[in-house]
This record gives C-alpha cells, structure tokens and sequence, in this order.
C-alpha cells in the first residue's frame, strides 16, 4: 500500500510540536538562541524540545506562518481533515485572544483541499483558574469543536480539573484525554471513568484500564513513532495497537509531534501497516475509523 497516497484524517497533532525543524531553527537564529534537537527523545528531552518552542512563538506573525505550513505538509501527505491542539497563550506581542484568532484566520482563509479544526488544551502544569479561562475561550472560538487535556503527566491529576469538563460536556464540547502517559492507574481509572470521547497515547495501561478501556470502547488515538520513544519499544509490533485493533477497537493512527519525532503522518501509517501486515482494506477502515471519532462531520464528508 503506498500511504502516502491513501485518503487521512489526523485527530492529535499539537501546533508547537509540528513545526519544520528548518522553521524553528530560524526562529532561533533570528532571536540569537542556539539549540540542537537531541537525537534520542523520551518525555523529558520532549518538553525540553517545548520550551524552546515556546520560547520563539512569539507573535502573529511567526503563528502565521507555522500554522500555514503545518496545513501545507499535512495536505502534502494527502490528508483531508485534521484537529490541531494547543494550549492559548499570551506573549508581550499578543492576547490568548488573539493567539486563537491568528489560528483561526488561518483556517478561514484556507483554500487548500484539507479541512482544518481546533481543539483547546487544558494544561496539566497550569492553574485552575487558567483551565476555566481556556473553557471559556473554548466556547467562544469559531472553529474550536472540542478540549484536550495534556502537558506534563507528572503535574496536576484530571480530578483537579473534572469540572471544567463536566462544563465542557454540558455546553457540547467534545473532549480528548491524554491517557496513561505514565504508570498511574489511579489517574487513568479517573479518565476512563470519566469516558471522554476520545483518548491518547494509552502507554502504559495495566490490565484492568485495558479491560475498562476495552468495555467502554473509548475510541484511541495511537502515536506510533512517539510512543515508541517515550515507551522505549525496539520495535512496532511490541506497540499496544496489536491488544486492541485484534477486538476492532476503534482506533486512529496519529503523529503526536511531527517536529520532535521527525514523521509524518504517511510514515506513521507505514510504521503500523509493516508491523502487523495491513493491506489496503484494512488501511482505508482505520481511515473510516478515524473519521468517524473525529469531532466535526467534516472528516466524513472529506472521504465521501
């Protein structure tokens, strides 16, 4: 199956994880800074990686632009419809507002063949106060169809933040979850529980959040080439996709980060497709899958 060829939805790509190497080492001539991405990335070096990304994104200008090559490079790869995640910002140069309002300039003003959506991080590291703020943001955002929590696993539990998604859900946002990033069931168990309409990564699940996982069908987004990293697989076939796509769980095939892990979202297809044997059928329903837990109608009337 030639993948890159093959019709793809991408359900969890974060802005500031999917610039052009090339892009942000010219930000950082332009600021004076030097910095070599590490050639080994685990979840340390990968927030490492953030901070200096966060550090040159800066103004609208420099959004802009990342924002309008993110959407060329995933078109490249043939991929119809994506859902992009990021946590607002303010910088000396701009608003939270006007942060979200340079995003969505850039996917009204689209006139490319792939239909682009926005999710609103809630981050794990930031305040309460902050999440509240970002919810309302949320509401408020023309193209924003759903919340994500994420950001440092080893910060803030979701119990800290469940009312801002119970809110979330009553005011029709849809929600997608960082998932066991790291060993702590009690967590995980809270997310399940809480059923979010889509979950990520799920590295390190023990068997009772599988079977929860499983009895739910929460539908999972996988990263291949990132968790691989974060996990420390040798190989694809070691990956959690093989206990699950075995009892058709719906499941979407995703770069997570395309800059830190040097992907795209055709050789994240390929990853899986060569380890577990995936012929085009078997492809193209993956694809449907992905469609179909994605948060706007749009993803399906793109493969239509």
């Amino acid at each position: 199956m030639d993948c890159k060829n093959l019709p793809k939805i991408e359900l969890h790509a974060h802005i500031n994880g999917c610039l052009r190497r090339s892009t942000l080492h010219e930000f950082l001539q332009e600021d004076n800074k030097e910095y070599q991405i590490p050639a080994v990335i685990g979840i340390k070096e990968a927030f490492e990686i953030f901070s200096w990304v966060h550090s040159v994104m800066t103004t609208k200008a420099r959004l802009q632009r990342v924002v309008e090559e993110i959407l060329e490079d995933f078109e490249n790869q043939n991929c119809l419809y994506i859902e992009l995640r990021t946590t607002p910002k303010s910088t000396k140069f701009m608003s939270k507002q006007e942060y979200l309002s340079t995003i969505v300039s850039v996917f009204t003003s689209n006139s490319r063949k792939i239909k682009a959506k926005l999710l609103i991080s809630i981050n794990r590291s930031q305040s309460l106060e902050e999440a509240w703020e970002n919810l309302h943001l949320a509401q408020t955002c023309e193209k924003c169809v759903g919340l994500d929590f994420s950001g440092n696993p080893m910060a803030n539990k979701f119990n800290y933040y469940v009312e801002v998604f119970n809110e979330a859900r009553k005011s029709g946002l849809k929600i997608t979850v960082h998932t066991a990033e790291i060993e702590d069931e009690e967590d995980t168990v809270d997310i399940l529980n809480f059923r979010p309409d889509r979950i990520g990564h799920c590295n390190y699940l023990s068997e009772r959040c599988e079977n929860l996982v499983k009895d739910l069908r929460i539908p999972m987004e996988i990263c291949p080439s990132s968790n691989m990293a974060t996990i420390g697989l040798g190989s694809m076939v070691d990956h959690h996709f093989g206990k699950f796509y075995g009892f058709d769980h719906p499941i979407a095939i995703c770069t997570d980060d395309t800059l830190l892990f040097d992907t795209d979202i055709s050789k994240e297809y390929e990853l899986v497709a060569n380890a577990y044997s995936l012929g085009d059928e078997d492809l193209k329903k993956i694809v449907k899958n992905s469609a179909e837990m994605a948060f706007s109608d749009e993803a399906l009337e793109g493969l239509s």
